[in-house]
């Protein structure tokens, strides 16, 4: 198939770069290492909220393969990444089905297959979202096409205890990896932890509504890690 042929535009009218951009660093005006949600009424998160405790443990899966050159974020404290400089002539991506990893969450609640199934479909549906806000979204290999390919690695619930009333906090862990589209030789590869500090109580009927938050923050911090790629590379 020829590759401009396999090229989806989503259904919507994509707004132009500069609109596109101002609306994703405004969505993630604040954040580090740690999402926000948006303002609420309700009441928040008490200062003393349990984060999971077990997610610095989590890291380095194997998904990834090669860890070696995985360097600091100059901008997320708690990233880590690598890029190469020729992930700038790239210009529409295609978006692989998500991996899900883990069996439990981090505090050792079982986690159903239908569980995984639908929150690897949620971050596959907010990075295409996200992506396609700025970029082609591709269905075949070709010039110019990169692949993303991701893993969830690890899931923190959010709830509050019955037993002490103390809020404990969710979010995820993921590792994502960026290879061309025809040699599948690797541009660029990520991995991060986060958790939602700033947000009203957990939803006591959706346990992952703070893993779902960091996944539309991941989606969005995508855009600007490939809009500043040559800002950012580690190596040619």
């Amino acid at each position: 198939m020829n590759p401009a042929h396999a090229i989806q535009t989503p259904p919507r009218n994509r707004p132009n770069h500069a609109l596109a951009t101002l609306l994703i660093a405004s969505l993630l005006a604040g954040c580090s290492s740690t999402t926000r949600s948006q303002p609420d009424p309700d009441p928040v998160r008490p200062a003393d909220a349990q984060p999971p405790a077990a997610f610095p443990a989590t890291r380095y899966s194997g998904f990834l393969g090669d860890y070696a050159r995985l360097r600091q974020s100059p901008r997320h404290q708690g990233t880590l990444y690598e890029q190469s400089a020729r992930l700038t002539s790239y210009n529409a991506f295609i978006v692989e089905p998500i991996t899900f990893l883990p069996q439990r969450t981090v505090r050792g609640t079982r986690i159903t297959d239908a569980e995984s199934a639908e929150l690897a479909a949620s971050l596959h549906e907010e990075t295409v979202s996200a992506l396609s806000l700025l970029y082609p979204i591709a269905t075949e290999p070709g010039p110019n096409v990169a692949v993303i390919r991701a893993a969830i690695t690890a899931l923190a619930g959010a709830r509050v205890d019955p037993a002490t009333g103390q809020t404990q906090i969710g979010g995820a862990s993921v590792e994502i990896e960026i290879l061309d589209s025809t040699t599948r030789q690797r541009l660029a590869a990520a991995i991060e932890s986060d958790v939602v500090r700033d947000a009203t109580q957990p939803i006591e009927e959706d346990p992952f509504s703070d893993a779902r938050l960091v996944f539309r923050h991941w989606a969005a911090r995508l855009n600007l890690w490939l809009r500043d790629a040559d800002q950012l590379a580690t190596r040619p």
